[in-house]
């Protein structure tokens, strides 16, 4: 999407929220709302084939939860939940249904405007306050992935982490290239916090 103004569509029946994400999205030159809408057929009827995401509420009249995420992504726009709600099944079942990221309405108008971002390239973004018991009750990494991970969070670079694993810097970002993919994750500092949660110890013995 680079050079091109990022097409958004706001759905949450709260006025006062809704128009604090339109807000939000025409602060910047690279977006604009091409609508707001308090329900999802309402959007839908309105048509969201040209739209890249739809900032989505699950508590709606009507169509909600994990079904209104469903419609929404059955249209081809892609979909970031910003809800209240931030238990474990809540999110679980939106990203389970196919939304794209997961933030709650206590998220900084930055964090929305960097999560419309990464998913607009095809990225994914979850809250770092939920991904880590979203990563334990659904996210698997593969093997290597989680020994990248442990190397992190000991404060390896990528080349240490290259070194000691025995495969080129260039793997090693690939692996945490689709870590962050996975968790939603982007910044290191996150990632070593989220092995510690899920016990992943260091190889080495110091």
């Amino acid at each position: 999407m680079a050079d091109e103004i990022m097409k958004v569509v706001v759905i949450d029946d709260h006025p006062v929220f809704r128009q604090g994400l339109v807000s939000t999205v025409e602060s910047v030159d690279d977006m604009t709302v091409e609508g707001a809408f308090d329900a999802v057929e309402a959007a839908v009827r309105a048509d969201l084939e040209s739209i890249d995401v739809v900032l989505l509420d699950l508590m709606l009249p009507g169509l909600s939860g994990a079904d209104a995420v469903r419609r929404i992504v059955a249209t081809g726009a892609r979909v970031l939940v910003v809800s209240a709600l931030g238990e474990r099944p809540a999110v679980v079942a939106a990203m389970g249904a196919g939304a794209s990221g997961y933030l709650t309405k206590s998220s900084d108008p930055n964090e929305i405007l960097t999560a419309l971002r990464v998913i607009a390239a095809g990225g994914s973004y979850i809250s770092p306050t939920l991904a880590s018991f979203f990563l334990s009750s659904e996210v698997r990494l593969t093997e290597r992935e989680r020994d990248v991970l442990t190397l992190l969070a000991e404060g390896d670079r990528d080349a240490d982490i290259a070194r000691e694993l025995k495969i080129s810097v260039k793997t090693v970002q690939g692996h945490l290239d689709r870590i962050r993919d996975k968790t939603g994750m982007r910044r290191r500092a996150d990632l070593t916090r989220l092995a510690a949660e899920e016990g992943l110890l260091p190889k080495r013995t110091l």
